[in-house]
């Protein structure tokens, strides 16, 4: 988004064309509608894009469960999950090939 920014008191730090990172707040006024919780795990743990983007989630009795998930932003080697995973939910991060729907896995921390 290109936002234009009027500076109220001249400083010398500031030159043309320089970069600047914005927050815009909410009026407080206005109210706002519940955050929906999202979680962020690693980028590589994505298989897919779009509407395609799955995880290989990991269940509490250690099988495979191939879930669909809805992406956001990437960040570094990091991105967020929108939906499709709660917090604490665990997923599998490499050896794709030898993962599928139901399979029994070992964990290594």
């Amino acid at each position: 988004m290109k936002v234009r920014v009027a500076i109220g008191a001249k400083d010398n730090r500031i030159l043309p064309q320089m970069g600047a990172r914005v927050s815009f707040l909410a009026d407080s006024k206005t109210p706002q509608a519940p955050l929906s919780h999202s979680v962020t795990i690693p980028a590589n743990a994505v298989q897919g894009v779009g509407e395609n983007a799955s995880v290989f989630l990991i269940k509490p009795d250690d099988t495979i469960e191939v879930r669909t998930v809805t992406t956001g932003a990437k960040t570094g080697q990091s991105i967020v999950i929108r939906a499709g995973l709660q917090p604490g939910d665990r997923v599998a991060t490499d050896n794709f090939e030898k993962l599928s729907d139901g399979a029994k896995v070992a964990i290594n921390e």
